[in-house]
């Protein structure tokens, strides 16, 4: 990402925005682990949290938001069931593939699905998006004709996808641009890219698997202030990203940020340190999947009621045959 200092324009919405961008750390790399931590607090090593707790959709419904979760990735299969999971924590949630994100379309069509809804022009409301982004193959994540015109490899394709991501950021702020708005990119992991290996998902993994971007767009100096504070020159793991956010939204008055380096490789058990990870090389990027989360509220950081954990037998996730009917079907929890 240019955002990011990278030598070709791939972010310029991002980086002509008064985006407050941060380092982060994904605490793992793959999709189904990784956003599962992001968003239920579980983390590398102690992984149980995810099957016990509401996730962050849940959290934010339950402090009086309507919420919901649109996806461009699959809703079925071993990669996308815990994404499932957590989306049907929401109100509303649309799936553009009824089935494997191998048959995704292109992100913009999350646009006019969201005008279709009137989501846009709504209050009170929180959106997660999530996007295909620059998922492998690289060349499929933006129309025909779109962007660069001289792409003659894997890295160019690649860098075309993050300006199709861009433009699609650029049109969200755009649509919902509001006084009161919060808006939050993060990518969920990173991945390795250069023409001779790609892709993200490795034993033993590399670095540029793990980290990642995380931008945020709020007029709220004053809780920017503590989080920088926080932070200091370090990466912020996002295995509090789900903290970061209650914060922001005033639904905690407590910052619980991590920076720590515990990552975990392909299996939540599989623990490692970030630091004795090799690093692929120059050529290798970030930020491959992302996800966007919109926040509107009539009241500014309205402060709202101390969450209470659940009584949680234990969280639903489907597999390829079921099908999803409500918040954690099957299980008897209400939100």
């Amino acid at each position: 990402m240019s955002a990011y200092g990278y030598a070709k324009a791939t972010t310029p919405f991002v980086d002509r925005s008064n985006a407050n961008l941060f380092r982060a750390l994904a605490p793992a790399n793959q999709t189904r682990y990784s956003l599962a931590m992001m968003l239920t607090g579980a983390k590398p090593g102690e992984f149980e949290t995810f099957y016990r707790r509401h996730s962050l959709v849940g959290q934010l419904r339950a402090c009086g938001y309507h919420t919901m979760w649109i996806s461009n990735q699959g809703r079925f299969g071993e990669y996308d069931s815990f994404a499932t999971s957590l989306a049907s924590e929401a109100h509303e949630s649309v799936f553009l593939n009824r089935l494997s994100w191998e048959d995704a379309t292109y992100d913009g069509e999350i646009l006019a699905e969201l005008e279709d809804r009137r989501i846009y022009q709504a209050r009170n409301h929180v959106t997660f998006i999530h996007l295909m982004g620059s998922h492998s193959d690289y060349s499929r994540r933006y129309p025909e004709n779109f962007g660069s015109t001289s792409i003659s490899n894997t890295v160019d394709e690649y860098d075309n996808s993050l300006l199709y991501t861009d433009t699609i950021l650029a049109e969200l702020y755009k649509n919902f641009e509001d006084e009161r708005l919060l808006f939050v990119y993060v990518s969920d992991h990173g991945e390795v890219v250069s023409n001779d290996r790609y892709g993200h998902g490795f034993d033993p993994g590399f670095q540029e698997e793990f980290s990642t971007a995380l931008a945020i767009w709020t007029d709220d100096s004053v809780a920017l202030n503590h989080i920088n504070a926080a932070i200091g020159n370090a990466r912020l793991n996002l295995e509090s990203f789900g903290e970061l956010v209650q914060f922001l939204v005033g639904a905690s008055e407590e910052l619980t940020i991590s920076t720590r380096d515990t990552v975990s490789v392909l299996s939540p058990e599989n623990v490692t340190s970030y630091q004795v990870l090799d690093s692929y090389g120059d050529q290798s990027v970030t930020q491959e999947k992302l996800i966007a989360l919109v926040s509107k509220t009539d009241q500014r950081h309205e402060k709202v009621p101390p969450l209470t954990e659940p009584n949680l037998a234990r969280r639903y996730v489907p597999n390829v045959d079921q099908t999803v009917e409500g918040p954690y079907a099957g299980d008897g929890a209400e939100l």
